[in-house]
């Protein structure tokens, strides 16, 4: 037998004697689930220029991986797209990669020639996570 069945077994006998006031067994107990969510929502901000340029404020740690993604998925011009963020601390925030925000703030810019603005609900946030 392994040392933890004796001591549960001992520690049940215990209890049943009432030497003990208290017994524990390890082997029925069970966690609840935890959930990582970011303190700041994810939003992205388009700054749309006349001459197709893009100035994009995105909650991020890595905006050149943005920059990147952009340029790469809508065909742009890399000289015409700058990515902006601000410092944001930590790496407890999931803004490492390009979230779903950006591709839509981006695309909705695009399309109706306009600077626009999107965030993400925590609802959201927490199913697209």
């Amino acid at each position: 037998m392994r040392a933890g069945l004796v001591d549960a077994r001992r520690c049940r006998r215990s209890w049943r004697e009432r030497s003990v006031p208290h017994c524990f067994d390890a082997s029925h107990y069970e966690m609840g689930g935890e959930y990582h969510n970011p303190m700041e929502v994810f939003a992205s901000a388009v700054l749309w220029e006349k001459d197709g340029e893009l100035t994009i404020h995105d909650k991020t740690q890595g905006s050149q991986n943005s920059h990147e993604y952009v340029c790469n998925v809508f065909g742009l011009d890399p000289e015409k797209v700058v990515v902006k963020n601000a410092f944001g601390g930590g790496a407890f925030g999931q803004a490492l990669r390009p979230k779903y925000q950006l591709f839509l703030a981006v695309m909705a810019s695009l399309d109706l020639k306009r600077s626009m603005k999107v965030e993400m609900s925590r609802r959201e946030m927490f199913y697209l996570t």
